[in-house]
This record gives C-alpha cells, sequence and structure tokens, in this order.
C-alpha cells in the first residue's frame, strides 16, 4: 500500500508539472530557452515571439549578401534584415549562426551587423555572433559583438578518455585565448565540458531534440536550467513552417 501510495503521489506531482507547463506555457519558462533553428518567418510568427530569443542559420554571399538558411547549397531569398526589423519592437535576442565565416567576409558581414542593428535599434547585447572559426570572431569580440565559437565534435561515448582530454584542452586554449565570449555546443557535451573543462567561460548549448517540456521534467534538464554557466539552451519546437 505504501508503494502504492508513493505512486500515485509521484504520479499526481507530474501531472501537476505538465498541467503547469501548458498552461502558463511559456512564462514561466526560462529565459535562457530560446528556439532552435527559426529559418522562416513563418515559423517566427507561428512560435517565435514566445521565446526570449530565437537561433537563424546564415549563409554569406558575395552577390546577395547574408542569407538564412541551414545549407550553403539552398537559398530562400530571405535576408536577416527582416528578423531585426521584427526584433525592433520587441526585447527579443538572437543567435546567428554563421556557416561560412571568413577572414574575407567577416570585415563586410560586421559592417551589415552594424548598420542593421542602428537602422533598427536593436543593442549588440542581443545577438550572439557563432562561428566555427574562432580566430576570425576575435575581431568581433573586440568590436563589442558576443560571440560564439561552434564546437562541433563527436559524441563523447563514441570517444576515448585520452581523446576527450586531448579535446578540452583545445577548448580551455579557445576558452582563454580571449578571441570569443562563449563555446557553444550540442547537449550530450554537457556534462563532459562540466567535468573537464576548467574555464569560466559562457556555455551555449542546443538541446535540438528536446521540446522546452521535456526540459523541464528531465534531471539533466534541471541541471542546465539552474547552471549559470550556460547562458542560453536552443530548443526543440519544429511547427508547421520548419525548414
Amino acid at each position: 500500500m505504501r508503494k502504492l501510495h508513493y505512486g500515485i503521489l509521484s504520479a499526481c506531482f507530474l501531472a501537476i508539472v505538465l498541467y503547469l507547463s501548458f498552461v502558463s506555457y511559456p512564462c514561466h519558462y526560462p529565459d535562457k530557452m530560446w528556439l532552435h533553428r527559426v529559418n522562416s518567418l513563418e515559423k517566427y510568427d507561428e512560435l517565435g515571439e514566445k521565446y526570449a530569443g530565437i537561433e537563424v542559420d546564415i549563409v554569406l554571399r558575395d552577390s546577395t549578401g547574408p542569407d538564412v538558411t541551414h545549407d550553403e547549397e539552398v537559398s530562400f531569398g530571405l535576408s536577416p534584415e527582416a528578423y531585426f526589423r521584427k526584433l525592433r519592437a520587441n526585447r527579443q535576442h538572437i543567435w546567428l549562426d554563421v556557416k561560412n565565416l571568413t577572414d574575407e567576409n567577416a570585415g563586410e558581414w560586421m559592417e551589415w551587423l552594424e548598420e542593421n542593428c542602428r537602422q533598427n535599434g536593436i543593442s549588440k547585447e542581443r545577438i550572439i555572433v557563432e562561428s566555427r572559426n574562432w580566430k576570425t570572431l576575435e575581431q568581433f569580440t573586440r568590436s563589442g559583438w558576443y560571440t560564439s565559437c561552434y564546437v562541433d565534435l563527436d559524441k563523447p561515448n563514441r570517444l576515448s578518455a585520452h581523446e576527450i582530454r586531448h579535446y578540452t584542452d583545445s577548448l580551455e586554449h579557445i576558452a582563454e585565448s580571449g578571441c570569443v565570449k562563449a563555446l557553444s555546443f550540442p547537449y550530450w557535451w554537457y556534462r563532459t565540458m562540466k567535468q573537464n573543462l576548467h574555464s569560466h567561460i559562457d556555455l551555449l548549448t542546443w538541446a535540438h531534440r528536446s521540446t522546452p517540456l521535456e526540459l523541464m521534467v528531465t534531471p539533466l534538464g534541471r541541471q542546465m536550467r539552474n547552471d549559470p554557466q550556460l547562458s542560453v539552451i536552443l530548443v526543440k519546437e519544429k511547427g508547421s513552417f520548419h525548414r
């Protein structure tokens, strides 16, 4: 009977959590939970305004400028300028995942950002500029932008202890270089980072396979939400216009 009693109490507690999550969504979700891959204005209009921030993928084109798309070979003819105009009227943040930042296109991209922020009254503090090219990001960091090095590694459970130590040593070098303000990585690296990375640099992650609700009720989700070093968690909500 006692086990049955505890089981009923646990079920009731979970039901209350689920109820509150749906009823008050998204008001009680932490500001650090942002929407992943908002690569269409339709998705932003459907879901984006419910979050404190959104993430958008950018490819820099020689002929047409910045292009909102996840894949370099695909274009939808959408400029991030359209997102800046939408963010003009609110306090949302935007995470710009730049797929092909180089020393050659960095200057033009920074000029674009400066101009569009000025025109739309958006402060640099509301923007994350992310790239794999962390050395090129240094010029953005020194100009006052919040920058993050995109960490693209195999899952820790597929690596040896030696490989994990090698990679985290390399990330510590990047963190201490001053070139970037943060490191961003998939959520399956979170616990390994916390155990092996000896740096106070900001951490950003994408739990792109997890819904906001899952991050509210799982132990890993609670740990990440309560970690002051982890500034942003990108979450999944595809809606009807995901691309």
